[in-house]
């Protein structure tokens, strides 16, 4: 038999601070879901973040070694007298005697991409996104080393 501990109250008012108890414990068992749901929210936010900034931080990277490639006098690549784009993996060849150019040979494009040719002719090491500056300084050295290329957009 429970004993009543306050004579002075009724059941009722004794059980005030039962119901208050409970009726906290169901908010805080209502509002954990929320607060769940808004912790995963920033959590995916700060993944979002930190990738975007790993995928900033690797392009800077791609554009530093197109960049150093396009100042070391890569072989920028053309086809019937017009600018070629590298594709990876493409096989290249020379325009004298069509054969594979050789391996371990730094290539370059008119549109910020490099490559190292790998075995039997084929781009490699892919790195773009070379910083225009530097790609029109390539273009001007080829052209006074004496390649011509045609003018994109029908110019001269």
């Amino acid at each position: 038999m429970l004993r009543n501990p306050d004579p002075d109250k009724t059941p009722a008012q004794q059980l005030i601070p039962i119901a208050v108890v409970l009726v906290a414990a169901g908010a805080i068992a209502l509002e954990a879901p929320r607060q769940w749901d808004r912790y995963q929210q920033r959590q995916s936010e700060v993944t979002r973040v930190a990738n975007l900034q790993r995928s900033n931080e690797l392009m800077e990277q791609e554009r530093a070694i197109a960049n150093a490639r396009y100042d070391a006098d890569c072989l920028l690549l053309s086809e019937n007298g017009y600018f070629a784009q590298l594709v990876p993996n493409s096989k290249v060849v020379s325009g004298i005697n069509g054969q594979p150019l050789q391996p371990g040979l730094v290539v370059c494009d008119a549109i910020g991409g490099t490559a190292i040719v790998g075995e039997e002719g084929r781009i490699t090491q892919f790195a773009g996104n070379g910083a225009p500056e530097v790609v029109r300084k390539a273009i001007e050295r080829a052209r006074a080393n004496g390649a011509h290329f045609g003018q994109i957009g029908g110019e001269g």
